[in-house]
């Protein structure tokens, strides 16, 4: 049997996930147990539910020996809570490194401030493998990832002011790689999302830069942005295969941006770049929003991906709200459309409780 320590980073996360799937599939177990015993359903003795109890127990105790696991509700909750507060403690590490560069940078000179915007992310990266070594959950570890990437894009805008000279688009695919090769070997969830987006920006940018445009113009036009987060989901098995989240990860970051991005198309004609009038732009980016949302939503209830299931609907329905406005907010006096409105949301309501409960119903064995 390997050493666990030897093995890939990513391999010991995917294990971890793996095994908190197992035990909460043994805490619903035990709760669904005691639910059929006291309603006299069960058919099993008290000698073989002990029985069962031992084993889980044993594989409980070893579970939390090799992985670091929530055997609890409660502990799982107390997780959540210390993701949530890693986040905002990197957010607060990265603002007082910012803090520090607009108070005392008047007081050094040039080649000492590159010098110290190049150090902060390499420093950080030295806290982000001392940290994984020295523990399991990998929290603070993604205290110092997140600083670290921070403070890159601090020192990629702040050295751009400093020389008085536009951020490149090879900036962009420095940012995208360098939040990659962080968030791949760790399982680092928000900063593959975020990498990835820097991705889709470089992408996109590039685009532009080619064509003699700045890179910026890819918000102004979101048409190459939109296509690139689409294509992004022709990655998702690969990311599956390091970490099963990251697949996760990567359709949602793809289907947020690519459906945003239509959303905007739309309904704002003018930042189309095809060669037609800015209402015909609309109308086919209406069309093809409808489409997309549609087909996007019945894969997402047919491959239970939740995640899917969930950008889909909030598309659709911010699509019908906004097409139900353009087209009736000026013909219908303001209590007639309101009533229609709200007798929509209830027709919308009751089609997505029938979706909810074609997945579950898809879901249950």
């Amino acid at each position: 049997m390997s050493d666990p320590a030897r093995r890939p980073e990513s391999e010991l996360r995917r294990d971890r996930a793996d095994a908190q799937r197992r035990v909460n599939r043994i805490r619903a177990f035990r709760a669904e147990l005691e639910a059929l015993t006291s309603a006299g359903a069960a058919a099993l003795s008290v000698a073989q539910r002990q029985d069962i109890a031992r084993y889980h127990e044993a594989l409980l105790q070893r579970l939390a020996a090799e992985h670091d696991i929530d055997k609890t509700e409660t502990a799982g909750q107390l997780s959540r809570g210390m993701q949530i507060a890693s986040f905002f403690a990197a957010l607060a590490l990265t603002a007082a490194v910012h803090s520090l560069v607009s108070h005392f940078w008047s007081r050094f000179d040039l080649p000492l401030q590159a010098t110290l915007l190049c150090a902060f992310p390499l420093v950080a990266l030295i806290g982000v493998e001392l940290a994984a070594q020295r523990e399991r959950t990998l929290y603070v570890s993604s205290i110092f990832a997140l600083v670290a990437y921070g403070t890159y894009w601090l020192a990629i805008f702040v050295l751009g002011e400093l020389l008085n000279v536009p951020v490149p688009a090879a900036a962009l695919w420095g940012g995208a790689l360098f939040g990659l090769a962080l968030a791949l070997p760790y399982g680092f969830r928000l900063l593959l999302g975020l990498a990835l987006v820097a991705l889709l920006l470089a992408l996109s940018g590039s685009v532009f830069q080619a064509a003699g445009v700045p890179w910026s113009a890819a918000i102004e036009f979101p048409e190459p942005l939109t296509a690139a987060a689409f294509l992004l989901l022709i990655v998702v098995p690969r990311f599956g295969a390091i970490h099963p989240s990251f697949a996760v990860v990567t359709r949602a970051v793809a289907l947020s941006v690519g459906f945003l991005g239509l959303l905007l198309l739309s309904s704002a004609g003018p930042a189309s770049l095809l060669p037609t009038p800015a209402r015909v732009s609309e109308l086919i980016y209406q069309g093809i929003t409808l489409i997309a949302a549609v087909m996007t939503l019945t894969i997402g209830v047919r491959r239970q991906w939740r995640e899917t299931v969930y950008i889909a609907a909030a598309t659709l329905t911010v699509f019908l709200l906004g097409r139900f406005v353009d087209w009736f907010w000026d013909a219908l006096p303001q209590f007639v459309f309101f009533l229609l409105l709200a007798g929509i949301a209830f027709a919308w309501l009751l089609a997505l409780r029938r979706l909810r409960t074609r997945l579950g119903s898809v879901e249950a064995p």
